[in-house]
């Protein structure tokens, strides 16, 4: 897909066109632009360049056309979605070399990212122009480590099936920034990201969307869907259900307070 400055030059370009062939019909042929203009086909201006015969009406509906298309496909381009073709393999089973992708913009806005998203985004490399498309792996406050051939989040070691390999390199722990993110390529081992970086966090800021599908070549079209990582699901409860346990004895040590005197207080009753 063109770029938003592209569709900008294109609306611009056809703008002046149109305004040319204004020009050229009231000063040229006298005639006027009111709605309707010469309604006799056979009546209509035109120019002949070679053996092209050219209707200067028709050509001025073109004009504006493809003013109005450029204008809607700028909006389009600029705040809900676009297209971009997968340049490298660092996300390798998941998005290969020259699949082009479709980019969510307007959702993010409403929806966040979650863990398991596909972004682009600029990265956090001086000088780099380019957009990188990886999978987020930590969110705001997550602490992240890669070892033993494991990424853990929070301490917990996550199921990732979609990856190619495992990571042979170790990293961390690091935690991640508020509003900010920790990404890594599927490709684990030829991907350049979050593990790579001297800094290695992408801020909210520079995301430019999340990839929701492929589009292109036909056989690869399919919806990116986020996986669940179950694992740190059943490590968070386990965490919650500590710490609820660590309340529960918290108040029964204070079952029975002396206060004034001796008078005993009831702060947690159980079985009442």
């Amino acid at each position: 897909m063109l770029s938003p400055s592209a569709l900008i030059l294109i609306a611009f370009s056809a703008w002046i066109a149109r305004s040319l062939v204004d020009l050229i019909l009231e000063k040229r042929f006298k005639i006027s632009l009111e709605p309707g203009g010469v309604k006799d086909v056979s009546q209509r201006p035109y120019l002949r360049i070679g053996f092209v015969r050219i209707d200067l009406y028709e050509l001025r509906d073109w004009c504006e056309s493809i003013m109005i298309a450029a204008i809607l496909a700028f909006i389009v381009v600029t705040y809900v979605a676009r297209t971009f073709i997968i340049p490298s393999s660092s996300m390798v089973p998941t998005l290969q070399i020259g699949d082009v992708i479709l980019v969510d913009k307007l959702g993010v806005r409403f929806t966040g990212i979650k863990r398991g998203d596909i972004i682009v985004f600029h990265p956090p490399i001086p000088n780099e122009t380019r957009f990188f498309v990886k999978r987020v792996i930590g969110l705001p406050g997550d602490v992240v480590e890669v070892r033993d051939r494991k990424v853990f989040i929070n301490g917990i070691p996550i199921s990732e099936p979609y990856v190619k390999e495992e990571p042979l390199y170790t990293f961390g722990p690091v935690t991640v920034p508020p509003g900010e993110y920790f990404v890594l390529g599927d490709n684990r081992n030829n991907s350049y990201d979050s593990h790579a970086w001297d800094y290695p966090f992408v801020s909210r800021k520079m995301v430019e969307g999340r990839v929701v599908m492929i589009v292109f070549p036909l056989r690869r079209i399919r919806i990116i869907r986020r996986p669940t990582y179950r694992n740190l699901m059943v490590g968070l409860r386990e965490g919650v259900g500590l710490y609820l346990g660590n309340l529960n004895n918290i108040f029964h040590t204070l079952w029975r307070l002396p206060l004034y005197g001796g008078e005993v207080y009831a702060i947690y009753t159980r079985g009442v």
